[in-house]
């Protein structure tokens, strides 16, 4: 999935196992450019003062609440 988020903006996490959304903030945004390709990736900090990257994740983001929670 492609994100497009802003440096400072909250996203949540619909971490299905646990059937719960979880808050993160978007912290850093890492742009790897190669010949072929330009990569994004989003480091995001947790409520327990974690940071986790995106493309780690094996459960969806979502930029608004509302979306999280129709997906949930």
């Amino acid at each position: 999935m492609k994100y497009n988020f802003k440096v400072g903006q909250v996203a949540y996490i619909n971490y299905s196992k646990k059937r719960l959304i979880i808050p993160v903030k978007v912290i850093e945004q890492i742009v790897r450019k190669t010949e072929h390709e330009e990569l994004v990736d989003w480091n995001l900090l947790t409520p327990d003062k974690s940071e986790l990257l995106c493309s780690d994740l094996g459960d969806p983001i979502y930029s608004t609440l509302e979306e999280a929670k129709v997906a949930l």
